[in-house]
């Protein structure tokens, strides 16, 4: 499984769901690699964990995020490419992998 470190962008502050994990920043999203998605059949689940604790209206992050299932396309990720994290078929956050960890447990 690939661990990604990405940037990402909200439109209106942070806005992911928690996990329901023991980890307090953990969040979840989903990732469609054939943008926008068509049904929820496309799409795969992520962790995502910002490198801080999201604040109100803050727009920006850095985080680390990776998909929870061992099926999920993992090598679709590149680093430099762009992607869009969504809830569903609601995109949700803009993002940017700067840097691709292998083989991540």
């Amino acid at each position: 499984m690939n661990e990604f470190v990405v940037d990402l962008t909200f439109d209106d502050g942070w806005n992911l769901p928690l996990a329901g994990t023991s980890k307090p920043l953990h969040y979840w999203a989903h990732f469609c690699h054939k943008a926008p998605p068509q049904n929820n059949a496309e799409l795969w689940t992520l962790f995502v964990e910002p490198s801080t604790e999201p604040i109100v209206g803050q727009k920006h992050y850095s985080a680390k995020m990776f998909f929870m299932a061992p099926s999920a396309p993992h090598d679709c990720l590149h680093e430099g490419d762009v992607f869009t994290l969504y809830i569903g078929e609601v995109a949700k956050a803009r993002g940017l992998v700067k840097h691709v960890v292998s083989e991540v447990e």
